[in-house]
């Protein structure tokens, strides 16, 4: 679990904690499926399907639209 500190103008400071687990092992690596974060103004999970490693990247995609 980490604990973040950051700065929104119009509020001030606010901690937000985030929290990895469901690790699977993907190619000899393990990888967390489930992040949960969460703050005073928010709480959310993000459930991952899938991943893939190393995986070919085309130029493209890095080019600003």
């Amino acid at each position: 679990q980490a604990k973040i500190k950051m700065t929104i103008p119009p509020l001030g400071e606010l901690e937000q904690t985030a929290a990895s687990s469901d690790f699977r092992e993907i190619d000899g690596v393990k990888v967390p499926f489930k992040l949960q974060v969460s703050s005073a103004m928010q709480a959310f999970t993000i459930n991952i399907t899938k991943v893939e490693q190393n995986l070919t990247v085309e130029d493209k995609v890095f080019v600003k639209q």
